[in-house]
């Protein structure tokens, strides 16, 4: 693990704000490790190093592994917008393998936007070479075959598709790049020949992924996917193939016969051997949660007569292998599978893969060493395998450095230093025992016919009974269920399934009442009808019952704006229920009344009751909601101050850090004064001296700010950047301290867990 030491005495300029710490304080910060999770959509070799491997992630920008993929390093070095960790592809120089290119993108406000960027240093940093092209890296196509090339026989010459703006190509090494045709294609795959100079293939999809949140006035859509060729550098274009209920998403060559070469589509495998002018099918595609087809095709120079491919996963014929892995050695005449595994075929696992279902979940390439015909990898959803017996046997090597997770929210042990837990997408919940350094995944509910992937979305350890975790999880690709409250007594071991909520619902938060054991409030999201609301319990979480709603009757689902706050304002992906975005912030018990509760709707107000429940009052005063903006500025977390009664934070997106000291009669700015952009996206109170305040700030589309956590010893009056650059545009999520120490815990939406040191 890599550490670097940063803090000390600072007068900077960040996004415009001056910032002067009262002291010096430095923090050694790291990685944690959490076993990966994310999903790898590539993987690739430098052509002179075959050890040296790079990985794309949708979500987790780019890593590097200089041992043959035993380990891994995140290099974003260089990223500023949060999209730059969205990555729908990558290419490596073939004549200079320290050259490579980056290609991410994201959607909003109806439109597809992204950057290329380039490293001259193998990763170690990266430039934006041009804004004007797009891409959707954490989109439905992300794992299909890559739209950036670099030509074998030109270090000069580089082609890159778009999402819809048709294709860019450079002349010099990508340091500019210019328009080249095909304007309105959603480009799926572009390859350079790689032994006739000068061609170049462009496949086109039959369809845009999430195309209801799209402005499609200038797009071609007509269903029909196509394949076009140039053979003059991508000067001209020749239309090759013009199809229906067809699309070209991934291109392997024959290195033996120039002509011929092979695609997927989106349900079948074919084959051309007149240099793409007719395609015949070889291999159709069983259902899956992808559709019909498969994640790839693929070719190398060591197997000249193999062709591999894989049907995607999950949920396929289940009379299928769980790693399905599919080879053929006649040009596609019959296939086999590659191997018949079973979980003893596959090691090197992190804890929460515990099957081969999992191992092989959302399997994304297979790509074998240019030197070394016996190494094999594979990527997918959670990590990479590799394989030193030509893919008799793999080994993970427990996905170490793939910090891809979405992490949502962070805390601290109340009872115990050191102990720290977070919530995430895929995983119902994590825990800590070394100060932040390594987290295991707890307990998963056994009932399959909810649950296939676990999202937790909200964590309460008790403060007066160790051992007792109140929590609520809901479930991917059956979000439909609803989400459920659990029950542990034995620190996560094990949970009980408390209570199944109606379809649609999400269990936005869970707290903990500091003054009377065993009493815990929730707030649900969801549709009002279907019981969304406030939620209490007085027996240690073991039920549940509905309390008066919080917010005004024109309220009739949350979020209100729920398009805003799930698609616009917070995406990972286009709903909250997959990547729980923005959970377990918006609750807040008192520490100095029992019968007073906070709860915050993201663009509605701060409401407080002083009777349990019964009644609410808006407390929003003068906060920034129902601005005349670009945007909306929106809450995301509320705090209380558990050394000083009525003492209440919150922070939102855009306009950063408020403080009210009367109860939310009247509340200040903060953070920052002189009306900069701040997202405000976490929030600690007290730390080790009770005056300390620390904030986090997630870079987004609507309110661009740096990537950034800020410290304060004086309560907010000085204030020291205390993060580390050099990760990149980190969506920090959640911060949490250990009170002992001042060990900081850090979470993000993508590059997993964070540890940071007082030094």
């Amino acid at each position: 693990m890599r550490t670097k030491i940063i803090g000390g005495i600072l007068i900077a300029m960040l996004n415009s704000l001056s910032l002067s710490a009262k002291n010096d304080v430095k923090y050694v910060w790291d990685h944690a490790y959490n076993g990966g999770g994310g999903f790898i959509c590539g993987l690739f070799e430098n052509s002179q190093n075959p050890d040296i491997m790079y990985a794309r992630c949708d979500v987790g920008g780019i890593f590097r592994s200089k041992d043959g993929a035993k380990t891994w390093e995140n290099i974003n070095k260089g990223c500023s917008r949060y999209y730059h960790h969205q990555i729908r592809s990558f290419a490596i120089s073939k004549l200079h393998p320290k050259t490579l290119f980056r290609c991410s993108g994201s959607m909003n406000d109806s439109k597809v936007y992204g950057d290329i960027m380039k490293s001259k240093n193998g990763g170690d940093s990266w430039y934006v070479v041009d804004s004007t092209a797009n891409f959707f890296g954490n989109g439905e196509g992300r794992y299909y075959g890559d739209v950036i090339d670099v030509s074998p026989f030109d270090a000069n010459c580089a082609i890159a598709g778009t999402f819809s703006k048709g294709v860019f190509t450079s002349k010099d090494e990508g340091e500019t790049w210019k328009y080249a045709g095909l304007a309105g294609y959603h480009i799926g795959v572009v390859k350079y020949h790689p032994t006739i100079k000068n061609r170049i293939y462009v496949g086109v999809r039959n369809h845009f992924a999430e195309a209801q949140y799209l402005d499609l006035t200038n797009f071609k859509n007509d269903g029909r996917g196509k394949l076009f060729r140039s053979d003059d550098n991508g000067k001209t274009w020749q239309l090759l193939i013009d199809k229906k209920d067809f699309e070209v998403v991934d291109i392997a060559f024959d290195f033996q016969n120039p002509e011929t070469f092979y695609t997927i589509s989106s349900d079948a495998i074919y084959k051309t051997t007149d240099g793409g002018k007719n395609l015949s099918m070889i291999k159709k595609g069983v259902k899956s949660l992808y559709g019909e087809g498969f994640a790839f095709v693929y070719t190398s120079a060591l197997y000249p007569n193999k062709i591999f491919s894989c049907y995607s996963t999950p949920l396929i014929d289940p009379t299928l292998p769980e790693l399905p892995f599919i080879v053929s050695s006649d040009g596609g005449k019959n296939w086999s599978f590659l191997n018949t595994y079973t979980f003893a075929n596959v090691t090197g696992n992190p804890p929460y893969i515990k099957n081969l279902k999992f191992a092989g979940g959302g399997i994304s390439k297979l790509f074998i060493s240019s030197k070394d015909p016996k190494r094999f990898y594979f990527s997918g959803w959670y990590g990479v395998y590799r394989s030193d017996d030509a893919g008799e046997n793999w080994n993970g090597n427990y996905f170490k450095g793939l910090t891809t997770t979405c992490i949502e929210n962070v805390q601290a042990d109340p009872l115990t230093s050191g102990k720290a837990y977070f919530t995430c997408a895929d995983v119902s919940g994590a825990c800590s025992v070394d100060d932040g350094e390594t987290y295991n995944p707890l307990d998963r509910p056994a009932d399959s016919s909810i649950f296939f992937i676990h999202n937790g979305t909200a964590f309460a350890p008790s403060r007066h009974r160790q051992g007792v975790i109140v929590s609520g999880i809901t479930s991917w690709p059956k979000s439909q269920s609803g989400s459920v409250f659990l029950q542990s007594e034995n620190g996560g071991k094990t949970f009980d399934i408390i209570e199944k909520l109606l379809p649609g619902q999400f269990i936005q938060a869970i707290k903990e009442s500091y003054k009377v054991p065993g009493t815990f409030y929730s707030f649900v999201d969801g549709s009002v009808s279907n019981g969304a609301g406030f939620f209490k319990s007085t027996d240690w979480g073991k039920s549940w019952l509905k309390k008066s709603f919080p917010f005004p009757n024109y309220i009739n689902i949350l979020p209100f704006r729920k398009h805003w706050v799930e698609f616009e304002l917070l995406p990972i992906t286009s709903y909250q229920q997959k990547n729980v975005c923005g959970c377990d912030n918006l609750l807040a018990t008192d520490p100095f009344d029992a019968n007073t509760i906070y709860i915050g709707e993201w663009t509605e107000g701060i409401f407080k009751t002083t009777d349990g429940g019964d009644t609410w009052t808006n407390i929003s005063a003068n906060l920034p909601f129902h601005l005349k903006t670009d945007s909306i500025p929106t809450l995301v977390t509320i705090k209380c101050d558990e050394s000083r009664p009525n003492v209440l934070y919150a922070g939102f997106v855009k306009e950063g850090l408020w403080r009210s000291d009367n109860g939310g009669k009247l509340w200040s700015k903060i953070y920052p004064i002189d009306h900069s952009i701040f997202n405000a996206s976490s929030i600690v109170v007290g730390g080790v001296t009770k005056d300390e305040l620390y904030i986090s700030c997630e870079p987004l589309y609507w309110s661009f700010a740096p990537s950034v956590i800020l410290f304060s010893d004086d309560r907010g009056k000085s204030w020291q950047k205390i993060s580390d650059d050099s990760y990149g545009a980190l969506r920090w999520k959640g911060i949490a301290v250990n009170r002992s120490n001042g060990t900081i815990y850090g979470v993000t939406n993508g590059n997993g867990c964070f540890f940071a040191r007082r030094k």
